[in-house]
């Protein structure tokens, strides 16, 4: 299967909230993150759809409030393929600080660094 990302994605692990368009709140974990965009687990039954725009409050205890951005889902998947359960999504940045994004990389960066090892 070809690579389709033009950027290479970084393991991390960072609480956040997502709020979709129609204002509904939920706890989530970004997974993963590149230059462009970010994977995220949802701990929602209601499937995301492909497509729809979510704002992210991202926790970065490096700054006083969270990071927020809005991210465009591209895809989305139930875990265990169980629809009752938790999703999977991946989503493209629509709207982050440049501050920010270099702050979020760096983490991911220090965890390569760390371990060695970075999504594929």
């Amino acid at each position: 299967m070809d690579e389709r990302r033009k950027f290479p994605r970084f393991t991390i692990e960072i609480n956040a909230k997502f709020i979709t368009e129609d204002n509904k709140e939920s706890s989530c974990i970004l997974t993963d993150i590149s230059r462009e965009g970010t994977r995220v687990e949802f701990s929602t039954k209601e499937k995301v759809e492909i497509g729809t725009g979510i704002k992210l409050l991202i926790c970065a205890p490096e700054k006083e409030g969270p990071i927020t951005t809005s991210v465009i889902i591209m895809w989305s998947k139930a875990l265990d393929d169980d629809p009752e359960s938790c999703y999977i999504a991946g989503g493209l940045f629509a709207g982050i600080a440049p501050e920010d994004k270099s702050l979020l990389l760096d983490r991911a960066y220090a965890i390569f660094k760390e371990t060695g090892s970075r999504n594929k």
